[in-house]
Parts: structure tokens; C-alpha cells; sequence
């Protein structure tokens, strides 16, 4: 009998092979399916941001990680060493689709001095949720003197009321100017406007095709901004306090109805409000200031009710301004907007007023010419 030789085992698969361990294309198919759900989530926001109510719920990412969630996919698929083109192609397309929503403020240098000469205004805006009903007064105040503006355009000067948190009306005029002299105060609904300048005419804007308050006091939800004007040196100079509409009820579950029966109605009022703002802005002669908690994120829609007025934050030093909440600020829902006639000097988001609000204040310097 002739002896049949054994067939050659195959040699084992090592990493000196060139074999690529077994879990990198797990890896890279997860990232790749992660890029194409988030671009799709970019995209849908690029297309439906302010114009279709329901994203108003849907819409939430913080504007930052249009930038963040691609980057980071990107690098995972780098560290796993797979670097598939698809995979890039994938998070390229998501970074692409979420370009306008990143939040990022492009840089924007400041007028030269001599060729912009004419008064400077210090203005801080600024949502101190419901006042000073969860501080101490005293440091409430001592905060807004440090802030040394000469007009404070403030929003939710009320406190909520139990058992629901609604918003009750407050009766402080007398105290706040003992706590800041030198400042008239005009005051409607939730806002308060504060200027060291001579207040020559004031008007509360609220639209005539509301439905009925929600509550017992109208002046909150009917009046989302208030528009006063004030003389500065010759001229006169319009200043908008306002606070748009919520997006969305956040004591309310996405598995209920009266969720959505909420975010339909809050997104007829914000357009109702928005309209009634648009149209004023459009008849006013004047040089404008405009700033409050507009809810409203960079990319979306409903910037296009400010068209005509310019971001004030690309007179800043900040490229990403983001407002809220105060400990972190990742969403960007408080702006200030100028009119083209007002030179904005620096723009500054303050990070130290978590002990007073969910919401930091801005402070910018403009000039009148």
C-alpha cells in the first residue's frame, strides 16, 4: 500500500497575515448607518425647521452637533481603521446637510471707529425666568446693576403660581426703581424695559386673530413683544423686547394628544406673534435694537421673520453665542438683531447668571450714528 501524504494544513490567520480583525466591519457598518440616520435628521431639519409645526417638537438637537455627530463618526471610523470611502462619504453628506443649523457664527469685524462715529448704547436682554422668585432679591438686583447697561430689555418679570406653574403677574414697579435709579421703567405682560434714555413712546404688540388666554391673565400670552422707543441724543432708536411662543410644552408626553393639540396651537400663536412683529419692524422709520428669548434655532424658518435686521452676535468674539440653559448653554434660543443703520460694537454672552435663570443674558454694545 502506498502511503498518501497529508494535504498541507492552512496557516492561521495572523495580524502579520494582513487579515483585518473581524469586528471592523461591524464597526464600520454601524458608523455608516449612523451617518446616513443622522444626515437624514439634518436634512429633514434643513427642510422643515419653522415651517412645519410638528419638527417644532421633533427638532431639538443642539445646533452644535450638526458639527459633532459627523466629526465623531468620522473618527470612530478612522480609529477602527476600516476608513471605508462610503463611510466618509456618508458623514461628509451629514456635516453637508446640517451646515446651516451648526449654530456657528462666522466672523464679522468691527466697523472702524472714526468712519462710524455717533453714541454708544450699552443693551442687555435677557429671559430671568419668572424674576427673582427661585433667588435671593438682593443678589438678583446686585447681579443686574453689575451688568451696568443703559437699557435692560427683560423677559418673564412675573413669578409662576401654584399648583401649575402659570405664569401670575407682578406688582413690583415701585421696588425695582428704588433698586435701580436713574432708569424709566416701562412694563406690560411679562416684559420690562428699562432705559436711562427719555422713553418718548411705547406699545405692547399683540395680533388681533389670537384664540382665547389660556389662563386668567391675557397680557402674557397676547403680548410677546413690546416696542419702546427712546431718544438718543437727536435721534430716536426702537427697542423690541420679546419672547416668542414655546416650540413645544415640555410637561407634556409625545404619547399623548393634548402634546400635539399644544404644539399646533403654540405654532399658530408664534405665527400670529412673528406677523405682528414683522409688520411693525416693517412701518418703523427708526434705527431698531431687537432681543429676547425668541425660541428659536439658527438654520430654522422662522429667522425669516426678522429679515431686514442683522445678527448682532458677528460683532462678537463668540462663534458659537448658545443662550440656554445657563450651567451649559448648548441650544441657542436668545438673539439680538439690529437694524442695518446700527453699528454693533461687541457682542458677549454671559456665563454667570445660572444662580438667577435657565437662561444667560446678552450684553452688546451698539452704536447709533
Amino acid at each position: 500500500m502506498t502511503a498518501v501524504p497529508a494535504a498541507p494544513s492552512a496557516p492561521a490567520a495572523t495580524a502579520e497575515s494582513g487579515t483585518r480583525p473581524s469586528w471592523r466591519p461591524r464597526v464600520s457598518a454601524t458608523v455608516l448607518a449612523l451617518a446616513v440616520l443622522w444626515g437624514t435628521y439634518a436634512l429633514a431639519g434643513a427642510l422643515l425647521a419653522g415651517r412645519w409645526w410638528v419638527w417644532n417638537g421633533l427638532g431639538l438637537a443642539p445646533p452644535i452637533a450638526h458639527v459633532a455627530v459627523p466629526v465623531l463618526l468620522a473618527a470612530v471610523e478612522l480609529a477602527a481603521g476600516a476608513r471605508r470611502r462610503r463611510v466618509f462619504a456618508a458623514t461628509a453628506l451629514a456635516l453637508a446637510a446640517g451646515l446651516t443649523q451648526t449654530g456657528l457664527v462666522p466672523y464679522q469685524p468691527a466697523p472702524e471707529p472714526a468712519a462710524t462715529a455717533g453714541r454708544d448704547v450699552v443693551v442687555v436682554g435677557w429671559n430671568t425666568f419668572s424674576w427673582e422668585q427661585e433667588n435671593d432679591p438682593r443678589g438678583f438686583y446686585d447681579y443686574l446693576r453689575s451688568l451696568d447697561a443703559d437699557v435692560y430689555m427683560l423677559q418673564e418679570h412675573q413669578h409662576a403660581a401654584a399648583p401649575d406653574d402659570r405664569p401670575a403677574p407682578l406688582d413690583d414697579l415701585d421696588r425695582v426703581r428704588r433698586e435701580l435709579p436713574g432708569y424709566t421703567a416701562v412694563a406690560e405682560g411679562e416684559f420690562l424695559t428699562l432705559s436711562r434714555y427719555p422713553v418718548t413712546a411705547s406699545s405692547a404688540l399683540a395680533p388681533d386673530d389670537l384664540p382665547p388666554p389660556r389662563t386668567d391673565w391675557p397680557e402674557y400670552w397676547d403680548v410677546r413683544a413690546l416696542r419702546t422707543d427712546v431718544r438718543v441724543g437727536d435721534r430716536t432708536l426702537s427697542l423690541y423686547n420679546t419672547h416668542a411662543p414655546d416650540l413645544f410644552n415640555v410637561n407634556r408626553s409625545p404619547f399623548q394628544a393634548d402634546f400635539y393639540e399644544e404644539l399646533a396651537d403654540s405654532a399658530s400663536r408664534r405665527t400670529s406673534h412673528l406677523g405682528e412683529l414683522r409688520d411693525d419692524l416693517r412701518r418703523n422709520p427708526h434705527p431698531v435694537v431687537l432681543t429676547g428669548d425668541l425660541n428659536v434655532q439658527p438654520g430654522s424658518a422662522d429667522l425669516r421673520w426678522y429679515d431686514g435686521l442683522r445678527d448682532a452676535a458677528r460683532g462678537g468674539a463668540d462663534r458659537y453665542p448658545a443662550t440656554f440653559p445657563a450651567g451649559l448653554a448648548l441650544w441657542r434660543l436668545d438673539w439680538m438683531f439690529t437694524s442695518d443703520d446700527v453699528g454693533v460694537l461687541d457682542h458677549d454672552v454671559l456665563p454667570d447668571a445660572a444662580a438667577f435663570s435657565t437662561h444667560r443674558p446678552i450684553r452688546a454694545t451698539v452704536r447709533l450714528p
